[in-house]
C-alpha cells in the first residue's frame, strides 16, 4: 500500500509505507492529536500499554505497536495513555482497570482494515483527556470503524451538552452548547468513516468520507471545548484509529487531509 507516514506506520499483512512527511508537519497547528501512526517527526511514545493477566505496564513507540501481542502473550492488552503528539496534549489516559479499551484482545492485535485500532467494542470504556482547552475556531479530523447503531453515543467529548463528535444510532451528531444537529448519513455495523468537523464561530459543517460538507445550522459561538475525551460517558462502541484538532478554520486545507488520511488508511 502507498501511503504517508514512515516504518512505524504499518498495515498488519500489508507493505510498509514509504517515508514521506507527516502529516502535522505538513499541517502545522495541531492542538489535539491521537493516534497508533506517527503523526509528527518528532514523536516519542505513542501509548501505554497494561498487560493484563500481570499488570505490567510499558510504553510503545509506532515502530513497535505490532510487536505489542508479543509483549502480551495470549491476554489483553489495555491502553493506559494515548500520548498526545502535540505540545499541548497531554494524552488520553484511564486508570479504572475495567474502563481501558484494548489494543489487543485475547493475544490479537485489535485492527481495522489490518491497521491497528483502539476497541471500545461492548462499550464501558473510554480515555479522559481533562487538561486541554480548545478555543474557537477549530476543526476536527478522526478516522473510526462504527461496530454499534443503536442508541446515542457520545465519540468525543466533554460534556452531555457539548460534545464534538456523536452518534445517534445510525447517522453522526454535533452538540455544541446545547444545540446539536444530525449529519443524515446512514451509518451499518462495521463501516470505516473519516469524519471532518469545522466549527468557525458563525456556523459549523460535518462531512462524512468523501459527501459533500453538510451545513449543520449550528452557530456555536466562540467557548470552544475543554477536556475532550474518548467515549467520555463509556457508551461508545466502535474502534478508534485516529483524531486530530487543529486550532483555526481548516477549510482550505480540508480536502488535502481527507485525502491524506484516506490514502494512508484506504478507507472509502
Amino acid at each position: 500500500m502507498i501511503g504517508f507516514g514512515s516504518i512505524a506506520n504499518q498495515k498488519v499483512g500489508g507493505v510498509v509505507p514509504p517515508v514521506v512527511q507527516y502529516l502535522l508537519d505538513m499541517f502545522p497547528g495541531a492542538v489535539y492529536a491521537k493516534s497508533l501512526r506517527k503523526l509528527v517527526s518528532n514523536a516519542g511514545a505513542i501509548t501505554r500499554v497494561r498487560e493484563t493477566l500481570n499488570d505490567n505496564e510499558d510504553d510503545f513507540l509506532a515502530n513497535q505497536i505490532l510487536n505489542i501481542p508479543g509483549y502480551t502473550g495470549a491476554n489483553n492488552g489495555a491502553i493506559v495513555n494515548l500520548y498526545g503528539q502535540t505540545i499541548n496534549d497531554n494524552g488520553s489516559s484511564q486508570s479504572i482497570i475495567t474502563r481501558q479499551p484494548l489494543i489487543v484482545d485475547n493475544g490479537t492485535l485489535v485492527t481495522s482494515n489490518g491497521f491497528p485500532a483502539i476497541s471500545f467494542v461492548g462499550g464501558g470504556k473510554s480515555l479522559l483527556n481533562p487538561t486541554i482547552i480548545i478555543p474557537q475556531p477549530y476543526t476536527l479530523f478522526a478516522v473510526l470503524e462504527i461496530k454499534n447503531i443503536s442508541g446515542f453515543k457520545e465519540i468525543l467529548g466533554t460534556s452531555n451538552t457539548n460534545y464534538i463528535l456523536g452518534q445517534n444510532n445510525n447517522v453522526i451528531l454535533v452538540r455544541l452548547g446545547g444545540g446539536g444537529q444530525a449529519y443524515s448519513v446512514g451509518l451499518s455495523v462495521n463501516q470505516r468513516l473519516i469524519v471532518s468537523v469545522v466549527a468557525d464561530d458563525i456556523n459549523t459543517t460535518v462531512q462524512v468520507n468523501n459527501e459533500t460538507p453538510l451545513n449543520t445550522g449550528i452557530t456555536p459561538g466562540t467557548a470552544g471545548i475543554e477536556g475532550l475525551s474518548i467515549s467520555r460517558r463509556n457508551d461508545w462502541d466502535g474502534l478508534f484509529l485516529e483524531a486530530v484538532i487543529f486550532e483555526g478554520d481548516q477549510t482550505s486545507n480540508r480536502s488535502a487531509i481527507v485525502n491524506e488520511l484516506n490514502t494512508y488508511y484506504n478507507v472509502y
